[in-house]
């Protein structure tokens, strides 16, 4: 980029320069920020291939990390409440003071934070948040006793730089598996035991989620409805480089390798196969893109209500069902266990609270065992 000669203008005019570029400037950025968040809501980086708004903004505008989320993240709040928008044209607040503003932001108090932030740095934005909000610590502001934000090394951790960075318990990991690997891997060299430790996660988890082996058997037949055969998901995994096969119409093919799952290019409800050549890799988004072109928006939207309610019918059974665990527990049956059974056997709708649990006792005891009444609980007099 060549900038013009400016050192040949008068100060009256590079002084009205420098204020008419800076004005451009905020009023260009509000009006980013606007087609921004409208592009982010309508998903529109789906079609051009890319998994996210933050893929997006690194792949296409070529955004640093930090430039890219504190751009995304202003874009939304302020497609919440335009009176950010209308702030950072005028330049009461700057990009940053967004992000402190954010997490307590709601419909009733915008414009009354705007104008708390107002001409403020952000270190004065964080004081008056404390001092108006009556809070004791701002996200992301360092504090003094190490939580979060804080920048200090716990004591005792000069073994490795890298624990300054790790909660407690990590910390203590890691320190195990030092001493573990002690006799081969010298006590400082915390890459090697995390490049061990990554090397044995990273093989678990894909022979969990894509049937990963070094010895894998040849494929027999072909699936059969939705469950995809080990053999199909190692071949298909291979194929597609453990990567997002999507491609838009731009000829560019997603790049995400997160949140990846196996999908059927012809669906099976329009009579698709589970084969090798019909079964493809596809993130999570783009996964969800291809449902709601091959089905409708309406039917894609009925089924996140379906899952929703579904979800919430279970939530409620286990709230009911922690009324019974205390009883099931007390008899050995470990937590867990004893959720699982009064969830399928003691969810009993207008039954009382003794016959749900004698019928989760009925999975636990010998046949023709009698169980006592459960004693009621005593009643205070008022």
């Amino acid at each position: 980029m060549q900038c013009h000669r400016v050192d040949v203008l008068a100060p009256s005019k590079l002084r009205r320069g420098m204020f008419t570029y800076l004005k451009r400037d905020r009023h260009s950025l509000a009006m980013f920020l606007v087609y921004l968040g409208e592009f982010d809501a309508q998903q529109l980086y789906l079609p051009e291939a890319y998994p996210s708004m933050y893929a997006y903004c690194r792949g296409e505008f070529g955004l640093a990390h930090d430039a890219a989320t504190r751009r995304i993240h202003a874009a939304r709040y302020a497609r919440r409440h335009p009176v950010l928008i209308d702030a950072i044209a005028d330049g009461r607040i700057e990009l940053s003071a967004i992000g402190l503003l954010a997490p307590h932001l709601n419909e009733g108090n915008a414009a009354a934070l705007v104008a708390l932030a107002a001409g403020k740095s952000c270190v004065e934005i964080r004081q008056t948040l404390e001092r108006e909000l009556g809070l004791n610590r701002v996200a992301g502001v360092a504090s003094e006793d190490g939580e979060l934000g804080s920048n200090r090394v716990p004591e005792g951790a000069k073994r490795h730089a890298l624990r300054g960075l790790l909660s407690p318990d990590v910390c203590e990991l890691l320190d195990r598996a030092h001493d573990g690997l002690s006799h081969t891997v010298g006590f400082e060299d915390s890459q090697e035991v995390l490049r061990r430790a990554l090397t044995l996660l990273v093989e678990q988890v894909e022979r969990e989620r894509f049937a990963a082996t070094d010895s894998p058997r040849e494929r027999t037949s072909d699936g059969d409805g939705r469950y995809i055969p080990a053999e199909i998901q190692r071949e298909v995994y291979e194929r597609d480089s453990h990567q997002c096969t999507f491609v838009g119409d731009n000829g560019r093919r997603c790049e995400s390798r997160a949140m990846i799952e196996f999908d059927h290019r012809v669906p099976l409800a329009k009579g698709g196969a589970t084969t090798v050549e019909n079964v493809r890799l596809l993130c999570r988004a783009h996964n969800q893109f291809e449902a709601k072109r091959a089905f409708g928006a309406g039917f894609m939207e009925s089924k996140r209500a379906q899952a929703a309610a579904e979800r919430a019918e279970f939530a409620a059974k286990v709230e009911r069902a922690q009324e019974l665990v205390p009883w099931v527990h007390s008899l050995g049956v470990s937590k867990r266990e004893a959720l699982e059974l009064c969830i399928r056997h003691g969810d009993i709708p207008g039954a009382t609270l003794e016959e749900r649990l004698k019928a989760v006792l009925k999975h636990l005891a010998p046949r023709g065992t009698k169980f006592e009444p459960a004693p009621a609980p005593a009643r205070t007099g008022r």
